[in-house]
């Protein structure tokens, strides 16, 4: 049943693939089902996922931190502070923490606090 599951997903993702569709967030899921049910996969292929996964959250999360949306300001820098999507960025995830702080985000505010204090260890 899950590996059925996982078939129709997979054909999904080529399809919205195919007709350059977004759909933010179904391959990491499906990354976790796999993984969780420890279904046989192409090493390669669960790479792909993630990395296709965490570009179109880069992307997603940037839209909405420019149009001032607070999550999305700071899943942004999550992404850059990781390195997923984008290439790793300590200035920018600074930026978009602060940013959020400035829009009354106290978990912004905490997650700077613990960054600079990370940095100053």
């Amino acid at each position: 049943m899950i590996c059925e599951a996982v078939g129709l997903a997979k054909k999904y993702i080529d399809n919205a693939d195919n007709n350059n569709i977004t759909i933010f967030g179904f391959r990491g899921y499906l990354f976790d089902v796999i993984n969780a049910f420890n279904i046989n996969e192409n090493n390669d292929y669960l790479e792909q996922l993630r990395t296709k996964n965490n570009i179109e959250g880069f992307k997603y999360y940037q839209q909405g931190a420019k149009k001032g949306n607070i999550f999305s300001m700071r899943m942004l820098a999550q992404h850059y502070k990781d390195g997923k999507g984008c290439e790793t960025d300590r200035a920018q995830t600074i930026y978009w923490l602060t940013q959020a702080a400035a829009y009354g985000s106290a978990l912004a505010k905490k997650e700077l606090v613990e960054l600079k204090n990370l940095c100053n260890e």
